[in-house]
C-alpha cells in the first residue's frame, strides 16, 4: 500500500500536549484562513445578487413612485456585505483562541469544537 505522509499540521495536533484539541485551535492560522476565503467566495456570489435586487428595486420605484434611490444605499449596501465578510474573519479568529475555546467547553458545551470530555 501507499506510505502515509502526515502534514505539518497533522503532526502538531498529534503531539500529546494537543490530545483531544480541535483543529481550529490547533491551526488557527488556517481556520482563519479557511473561513476568510469562504466568505470571500460567498461574497463574490453575493454582490451581483444584491445589486441586481437593488437595481430593480431601483427601477420598481422609479417607474411607480419616481423615487430615485440614492447612490449612497448602494455603497451601504456593498459595504454592509464586505463588512460581514471581514467581521466573520475576526469571529473565527477569536473563537481560534485557546482560552475562548476553554470557556466554550466549560459554559456553552454546545458551541464547543469537541465534545467535553466526560
Amino acid at each position: 500500500m501507499g506510505k502515509h505522509i502526515q502534514t505539518i499540521d497533522q503532526r502538531i495536533i498529534v503531539e500529546p500536549e494537543n490530545t483531544g484539541v480541535p483543529t481550529q485551535v490547533a491551526n488557527p492560522r488556517r481556520a482563519v484562513l479557511r473561513t476568510v476565503v469562504a466568505s470571500i467566495i460567498w461574497l463574490i456570489l453575493a454582490l451581483p445578487i444584491a445589486n441586481l435586487i437593488l437595481s430593480e428595486v431601483a427601477a420598481y420605484l422609479q417607474e411607480q413612485t419616481s423615487l430615485e434611490v440614492a447612490p449612497w444605499v448602494w455603497l451601504a449596501v456593498n459595504g454592509a456585505l464586505a463588512t460581514v465578510t471581514f467581521i466573520t474573519g475576526l469571529v473565527t479568529r477569536v473563537l481560534a483562541v485557546p482560552a475562548v475555546n476553554a470557556w466554550l467547553t466549560a459554559h456553552l458545551p454546545i458551541l464547543a469544537p469537541i465534545k467535553p470530555a466526560e
